[in-house]
Formats: structure tokens, sequence, C-alpha cells
């Protein structure tokens, strides 16, 4: 039997590829959560996950900052420094 192994640099292919049956991946539950929770997508080692990431918004100076660097950095708190992430709301809500 030959093992087949596909590589996607891409979320999207690789959500399509598992939808359409190709095998089991690990997504990010951003991508993959309106897809479980619409039941396109199954999850199969509930008990496995990996490590929370954190992510920092560094700059220079508060004072004389961009306005497109402070929309920025404003948005980043927004979609992802919630304590119910965005992903969630989203998908429960159909989104």
């Amino acid at each position: 039997m030959h093992e087949r192994k596909t590589v996607c640099q891409q979320q999207r292919s690789a959500v399509y590829s598992l939808i359409d049956g190709l095998g089991i991946g690990h997504l990010p539950i951003f991508v993959a959560g309106a897809h479980l929770a619409a039941g396109r997508l199954v999850r199969v080692l509930p008990a496995y996950s990996l490590p929370e990431q954190s992510l920092f918004a560094v700059f220079p100076e508060r004072r004389h900052m961009p306005a497109k660097t402070r929309a920025f950095v404003d948005f980043l708190a927004d979609r992802i420094g919630r304590e119910t992430p965005y992903w969630v709301i989203e998908a429960s809500l159909g989104g």
C-alpha cells in the first residue's frame, strides 16, 4: 500500500480537500469552526491539541504612532483579544 501525503500551502485548499474526504488534517479552529458547526468536518482527535500561541504587536512608541498602525493594532485587539474568539461568535451565528 502506498502512503500518500498531501501538503497544502493554502488553508482553503486543505479545508476543501478534507471536506472532500481526502484524509485527516490539522486546521486552526478559526478555519475549521464553521465547517465543524455545519457538520462538513468532524473532529477525530478531540483530546489532542497544539499548545496555545500568543500574538504580540510590537511598535517603537505610542505617542507618534501612524494612524494605519493604530488602526491595525485596534483591529487585532478587537478580533483576537476578546474573551470569546471571533471565530466562535461567527460560527454560532452561522457566519
